[in-house]
């Protein structure tokens, strides 16, 4: 469950106050599909930024499963994101020169993470 309460994001760029968020109020039951969208600017990426736990607001508070985590710390954001929260990117995020079969195991590392029966064939045809 999300419930976000007048969530503000405010980036200072000298005297200049930008309000990238303005008091956001959004509430996503267990089970809930939602759609976020809008024009450029209009906010997106900085909610979905506040809502994966990577950047936390200026003001307001937002509830993960009934925690407060609008005022957590770096490592218990990363808690949160390691266990609560999976994230589905637009773009493969691979690691520039880096092969596949040396990538697939990374995966398997990630506490939680279940072992894909073909990984080890993958292995099998990296290049000696």
């Amino acid at each position: 469950m999300i419930k976000v309460q007048d969530l503000k994001k405010l980036y200072r760029m000298g005297t200049e106050t930008i309000y990238a968020l303005n008091g956001v109020n959004l509430d996503i039951s267990r089970n809930e599909y939602v759609a976020l969208m809008g024009p450029s600017g209009s906010g997106k990426s900085t909610l979905m930024n506040l809502l994966g736990c990577l950047d936390t607001p200026s003001s307001g508070t937002y509830q993960l499963n009934q925690t407060d985590v609008s005022k957590l710390n770096d490592d218990d954001l990363a808690e949160i994101r390691n266990k609560e929260i999976g994230f589905v990117f637009q773009t493969f995020n691979l690691l520039p020169g880096c092969p596949l079969w040396i990538m697939w195991p990374c995966h398997s590392c990630m506490p939680g993470s279940v072992v894909m029966p073909g990984w080890k064939r993958l292995d099998r045809l990296s290049p000696l």
